[in-house]
């Protein structure tokens, strides 16, 4: 090779391998916040599960303010089992509920309204199977 390739192919490499690993600790840090986003948008609404309405449907404060806090392990008041279960992620009521799964009490979530997309269900998906490791 010649003189100073080496160094730049190096540089290059590194720079790589830093932009690969900023991005995947930025999805990381991201995911409770695209979530909340996706709560907000579609669930924190008037009527719905807004503080705004007293009490918000199913006792559910999904605000800005009071998420995650109204969620991480809190009793569901429609089963027995936790709105999102830290300790067995696949437990999740609220995921269940997101999802329209068999078994649910009532319908499937955001009531009304157009189901999550996929990508959307994915998200909060994810974000609810890293608690576990936390």
């Amino acid at each position: 090779m010649r003189k100073g390739v080496l160094p730049v192919v190096l540089l290059a490499i590194v720079l790589l391998l830093g932009s690969w690993a900023y991005s995947l600790s930025s999805k990381t840090r991201t995911g409770i916040s695209a979530v909340k986003a996706i709560l907000v948008q579609n669930c924190a609404l008037a009527g719905c599960h807004r503080a705004s309405v007293s009490p918000p449907a199913a006792n559910l404060d999904l605000g800005t303010g009071r998420f995650p806090a109204s969620v991480l392990d809190v009793p569901s008041s429609q089963i027995q089992g936790k709105l999102v279960d830290t300790k067995s992620p696949e437990k999740s009521y609220l995921l269940a509920k997101i999802k329209g799964t068999a078994g649910i009490v009532g319908d499937r979530m955001p009531l009304n309204r157009t189901p999550l997309n996929d990508t959307q269900i994915q998200e909060v998906e994810t974000w609810i199977n890293s608690l576990k490791s936390q």
